[in-house]
């Protein structure tokens, strides 16, 4: 059974999962999940727990007064109440939004790190930027999408390994759209690694 509540407190739904089992005298609900969400113009707060050690949140802070544009501030845990210690599943995210600009920060503090940017240059280009950095290094990868005629678009991507990848998508005749695609590895074009690929997507 699913419980649901959103009059108790204002901006709040609460849900209960349970079961109730119907073999005893005295059915007793034995309660599997607790939720709870609570929302309002600026921030949005989600809560999960088994109502044993498990815990999970994530917050949504946005401000909109800042530089003109948008911040939303984005934090993720899982706490195991039983040792009152926070789970690998933290995060934290800063997302930036301003005019065509849009810029996000991400870590699980844990020294790593992730940061993107993406530009809508006009209403037929866009272009993206990522750098990842942890333990195991440095990432950097580029990737850009254009709108071409007749409902077209083309799209591709290219890290610092040397990774390139390419797609093309086509409206058809039949109403299916067309995709063909390909990975080369462009600081080593004779290595027998590259793929090749089509297909069709029908939207029924």
């Amino acid at each position: 059974f699913d419980f649901e509540n959103s009059k108790l407190l204002k901006d709040a739904k609460f849900n209960i999962l349970f079961d109730l089992p119907i073999s005893s005298s005295l059915p007793v609900p034995n309660v599997k999940n607790f939720k709870l969400n609570y929302a309002n113009n600026n921030v949005n707060l989600n809560l999960n727990s088994d109502l044993g050690s498990n815990l999970s949140t994530d917050l949504t802070f946005t401000h909109d007064k800042l530089s003109s544009g948008q911040t939303v501030l984005v934090a993720k845990a899982t706490l195991d109440l039983g040792k009152m210690a926070l789970a690998p599943g933290y995060q934290f995210a800063l997302h930036k939004h301003a005019g065509s600009m849009s810029y996000c920060l991400k870590t699980g503090l844990n020294k790593d790190s992730s940061f993107s940017i993406y530009n809508q240059v006009n209403d037929k280009v866009s272009v993206a930027t990522n750098v990842n950095h942890s333990s195991n290094g440095t990432k950097l990868a580029l990737a850009a999408a254009f709108k071409g005629a007749c409902g077209s678009s083309n799209q591709f991507k290219i890290d610092d390994s040397g990774k390139f990848a390419v797609s093309h998508i086509t409206p058809t005749s039949f109403g299916a759209k067309l995709t063909v695609s390909g990975e080369f590895s462009a600081f080593d074009l004779s290595a027998g690694a590259h793929k090749v690929g089509a297909g069709l997507k029908f939207d029924l």
